[in-house]
């Protein structure tokens, strides 16, 4: 696992550690809404990386299968 793979695990674990007090009931808009922002812009980054690695992943198998 690549260190940015890594580092895309833990933001994910730490944005779903955050929601755990709103699942509970403890949820004042102080920590609500920069929860909101910050959870967004998280998964939002995450998904553009991954998608980014799909693709190369999907060109290099691409070239594999057109060199044959």
């Amino acid at each position: 696992m690549v260190k940015g793979e890594l580092a895309e695990w833990i933001a994910m674990l730490a944005v779903i550690a955050a929601w755990w007090p709103l699942l509970l009931g403890w949820g004042p808009a102080w920590y609500r809404y920069p929860l909101y922002v910050v959870s967004f812009a998280v998964l939002i980054y995450v998904f553009i990386r991954r998608w980014g690695r799909m693709q190369a992943g999907l060109r290099e198998s691409e070239n594999m299968l057109g060199h044959r």
